[in-house]
């Protein structure tokens, strides 16, 4: 069967219209109905035939109207298209940006349910972002104002899924239009890095987590699949006593151990950089023994001690992890801020996964830099930790993880030597915090 061409389209709705139209007519040209009034046949549910006439009149003009309508339909559809291949007007869906104004003004407890954020803190944002370039208009088009790009990329990364249409039906904007702003907002506090998201080196904390998303990756999807079930992409982070996050990496896909991140992130093959003078970070039992990360005393080493050692190492243990519940409350206070950390949506590009987390963690420090804490949401709780953390609390044998690059680091620090220097490091702790003379 030949393939129709856009002409033949055109005059077949523009032939189905003038039929429409035609039927109307002849409905409405009938002239009026004349009854026999004597004729009880002609009842119908105890009406009399003249109120019988009148019902049938009305439904002939209530149906010519129907029909007119569905042929101008048709003819505006024929209208549309060109003959000559060439692409008519947009079917566009009716669009109104008042919602967007009025959330504007809403009060401070109403305003953050939206934004996440407080409407000072939105308002300190917007001047900040404003001063980068990519904000200035370049065209004859003038840019919207910077409210509403970062209003769109709120919206958008504050919700579960990352909802593109949501957003895009909220604020009255075109879809393709809400993920540009969305992008130069990421561009624009991904830029910000240097002075929020500064190295700390005090009361650090390192861990692992996971960002769900809502469905497979299309590149190397099973890659994504996590030992938990369900797709995800892996994000190392190193938190401060504040909740703020100090370093992190991104860009692993879910399956990915959490040892084998850690030994491939730049904090690790750059950290006589970040660390110095003696200093370590505090890590779980799924990260390996070095003397710049101190993890619990696993269960093979607590079997194998006295019972006077063993009460010293598990009240390590138990202070070891009530230090670093700062960094599973971080990652839940990030989460809550933002929920599409929680369930990240689908994007064109995974890299573009990476750069709106980017800025978010970003963004997450940028919030409390400026007094702007999680715990004024509703949804926040002290309790609040982070629900998808890849599971590392476990004992995991410490294996030597392949490292993609090789920085310039001592020769002598091999793998033997980093858990040897490691475990006379956490010895050395546990005989400063817990000394033996306090236990009998």
């Amino acid at each position: 069967m030949p393939k129709e061409t856009l002409e033949g389209l055109q005059n077949r709705l523009y032939d189905d219209a003038t039929s429409l139209f035609m039927l109307a007519d002849l409905l409405e040209a009938t002239g009026p109905i004349d009854l026999d009034p004597d004729d009880d046949n002609l009842t119908v549910d105890g009406d009399p035939p003249d109120e019988l006439a009148e019902v049938i009149s009305r439904g002939r003009s209530e149906t010519a109207d129907v029909l007119r309508m569905h042929g101008a339909m048709f003819v505006e559809e024929a209208e549309s298209l060109r003959g000559d291949g060439t692409r008519g007007p947009y079917f566009q869906v009716r669009k109104s940006q008042d919602w967007f104004l009025y959330a504007l003004a809403m009060p401070d407890r109403q305003f953050r349910a939206i934004f996440r954020i407080g409407r000072r803190t939105f308002d300190i944002f917007c001047e900040i972002l404003e001063e980068n370039p990519i904000f200035t208009s370049r065209g004859c088009k003038p840019q919207r104002h910077i409210a509403w790009q970062l209003g769109a990329f709120l919206i958008r990364y504050g919700q579960l899924g990352s909802p593109v249409l949501d957003t895009s039906l909220k604020l009255g904007i075109g879809y393709g239009t809400i993920i540009l702003y969305c992008r130069c907002v990421t561009r624009a506090v991904r830029e910000l890095k240097k002075k929020y998201a500064p190295w700390f080196s005090k009361d650090d904390h390192g861990d692992g987590s996971l960002i769900q998303t809502s469905d497979k990756p299309s590149w190397i999807g099973s890659a994504y699949l996590t030992r938990k079930g369900f797709f995800a992409y892996a994000l190392f982070a190193i938190v401060d006593g504040d909740l703020r996050f100090g370093a992190w990496d991104l860009g692993w896909p879910g399956s990915v151990t959490d040892a084998r991140v850690f030994k491939n992130s730049h904090f690790w093959r750059h950290r006589h950089q970040y660390l110095s003078d003696g200093r370590y970070i505090l890590v779980d039992k799924g990260y390996p023994s070095t003397p710049f990360t101190v993890r619990p005393f696993s269960e093979p080493e607590l079997a194998q001690a006295s019972e006077k050692d063993r009460r010293r190492m598990k009240d390590f243990n138990f202070t070891l992890s009530s230090e670093r519940i700062r960094v599973e409350h971080a990652f839940g206070c990030f989460k809550l801020r933002f929920q599409s950390a929680r369930m990240m949506g689908i994007h064109k590009d995974v890299q573009d996964v990476w750069r709106a987390l980017d800025a978010l963690l970003v963004m997450h420090n940028m919030c409390l830099w400026h007094n702007d804490h999680p715990k004024h949401l509703e949804d926040y709780r002290d309790s609040l930790r982070d629900d998808d953390a890849p599971g590392g609390n476990h004992d995991e044998p410490e294996v030597d993880e392949q490292v993609f690059d090789t920085p310039d680091i001592p020769a002598e620090e091999t793998a033997a030597w980093l858990k040897d220097r490691g475990l006379e490091l956490r010895q050395q702790l546990l005989d400063q915090v817990f000394p033996e003379e306090d236990y009998k």
